[in-house]
């Protein structure tokens, strides 16, 4: 038997408790079991800032795959902004030394994946034609051709990598 409480919100009569005398192994059964005496429920957990807290214990990860037994209370929490804990801020400098200012770098971090991304771009748009290895940049039309034309010549001559001339 599992027992549910739910918040005011789902209640679906005047008490604030379901209980479940089916088997139910997890959390993404009960949901299903909800959803059942409550038609729409899994539509409103889905839109909402509900938890699941299993016996006082709230689940904040993987909770659907929480395994239930027997005796189990099963609590809807809804939270708000005045459930989360105040939060302490402090601010840890560390000046470089590998430089006179001491300073470090910032914002590059967004950048470093662009390089790979187009060069992986090149690559798989020039795969009809064959095998080309882009890694130096700037990725120019100079060295793009140059692959285009080894990539020709290490595929006999033919246009593209499956021997076609299109």
């Amino acid at each position: 038997m599992i027992t549910v409480r739910l918040p005011g919100t789902l209640r679906v009569g005047p008490s604030d408790t379901l209980i479940f005398d089916e088997p139910i192994a997890n959390m993404d059964e009960l949901v299903d079991a909800l959803d059942r005496r409550i038609p729409g429920f899994r539509e409103q957990l889905d839109d909402s800032v509900f938890n699941f807290a299993v016996n006082d214990e709230l689940l904040l990860h993987r909770a659907r795959e929480r395994r239930l037994a027997d005796g189990d209370r099963t609590q809807l929490a809804e939270l708000g902004f005045t459930d989360v804990p105040d939060v302490d801020i402090y601010h840890l400098e560390t000046p470089s030394p590998i430089n006179v200012g001491g300073f470090k770098g910032m914002g590059e971090g967004g950048c470093i994946n662009v390089m790979p991304a187009i060069a992986n771009a090149v690559i798989d748009a020039l795969k009809p034609i064959g095998e080309v290895q882009i890694n130096t940049s700037p990725i120019t039309a100079e060295r793009v051709l140059a692959q285009v034309r080894e990539a020709r010549r290490h595929n006999g001559g033919g246009g593209h990598g499956n021997g076609s001339t299109r």
